[in-house]
């Protein structure tokens, strides 16, 4: 069932004063945060304190404060999570699924923002040993995931995600020397493997061009420097078919246009236009396809005046052959096609002596 047009706007204001509450709660948070630091502050520097104390006063404060700022996202959220999307609110389709969507994002944003919280807090209570015990301790988790990941991801030759993940922990735990291991194994395995497949992109390569197939070509150069990205002679590969396949395109520029400009040179328009076309189509961005725009008008003219000459030349045949039938047809199609044509112009006043030829 959906919601009715009454019902929504009530919605609609309860989820902004909701949100309004929740900013304001986030506002008053911070302030509290703020005044409360400043009081603690004072009476720690009226008497001796340790260093223990000053951290656990910046942890609490950056809680309060990381608080805050979650408090005033989630107000935002509630805000926009009450507002149907706008296709939606057009064709009229809000209801209440739409409603159990909003609520289940709602409620991700807010476990995700209690979990972060939650661990602000946590690490704010922790002393100095304690939390690089707590470093330790995950640092080891992601030292035993990425030992069975990594492996399994070499055996599928998926060196960039492997790589990837390697370096993301390194950047997570960079005083820990397992990652260099870690790496030293990809390295090896892609290494390993690299020499056959840049052999069978090879063979695979010349085998296409033979066939002209390049988009088969740049597939398999495309595929070969994905998982062997650092691989110098995949990049020399990928080079070499560039500067090959630059080549050929010159080349079928060049002949394209020569044979454009020979049918342009002989008066065989449609022809020269259906070149002209088929390059800019193919190379849009070449020099070629730049010069032939500047005449394509003319190209066209031409081509259809030379169709209509063709065409009267076609009747002027049927008719000393005693076809009138086809005459008459090909007559009233070119009227229709090229109405204000000379050509159309004078066959106008010979339809009616073709029509009576046909009757008779």
């Amino acid at each position: 069932m959906y919601d009715t047009e009454v019902d929504r706007p009530q919605e609609l204001h309860r989820g902004r004063f909701l949100a309004v509450l929740i900013e304001a709660g986030a506002v008053m948070l911070a302030v509290a945060t703020v005044a409360w630091a400043g009081a603690r502050l004072w009476v720690l520097l009226e008497q001796p304190f340790a260093v223990d104390d000053v951290l656990r006063l910046a942890g609490l404060v950056i809680a309060g404060l990381a608080a805050a700022l979650g408090l005033a996202g989630l107000g935002e959220l509630v805000r926009t999570a009450g507002q149907p999307p706008a296709a939606a609110m057009i064709d009229g389709r809000y209801g209440r699924d739409g409603g159990q969507s909003d609520a289940a994002r709602l409620n991700d944003a807010m476990r995700e923002l209690g979990d972060l919280l939650r661990e602000v807090r946590d690490i704010s209570l922790l002393n100095e040993p304690q939390r690089q015990a707590r470093l330790d301790y995950q640092c080891a988790q992601w030292i035993g995931r990425l030992e069975e990941q990594v492996p399994d991801l070499l055996r599928q030759h998926d060196w960039v995600k492997a790589r990837a993940l390697v370096q993301e922990a390194r950047l997570r735990f960079p005083h820990v020397k397992n990652w260099l291991t870690l790496e030293d194994q990809v390295e090896q395995a892609r290494a390993a493997v690299e020499a056959r497949d840049v052999e069978s992109a090879h063979r695979q390569v010349d085998e296409f061009i033979k066939l002209g197939a390049w988009d088969r070509v740049a597939d398999v150069v495309q595929e070969l420097v994905a998982r062997h990205p650092s691989s110098v002679r995949a990049i020399e590969l990928q080079r070499r078919i560039a500067r090959e396949q630059d080549k050929i395109d010159t080349d079928q520029r060049a002949r394209l246009m020569a044979q454009a400009q020979a049918a342009a040179n002989n008066k065989e328009w449609p022809t020269a236009l259906g070149l002209a076309q088929q390059l800019i189509a193919r190379y849009p961005r070449s020099t070629e396809a730049d010069a032939l725009r500047a005449q394509m008008a003319t190209l066209r003219e031409n081509a259809e005046i030379y169709q209509r000459q063709q065409m009267e030349l076609s009747i002027r045949e049927h008719i000393r052959r005693h076809d009138y039938q086809s005459a008459l047809r090909m007559a009233q199609d070119l009227i229709e096609r090229y109405p204000n044509s000379p050509q159309a112009n004078a066959l106008r006043g010979q339809v009616g002596k073709l029509l009576e030829r046909v009757t008779t």
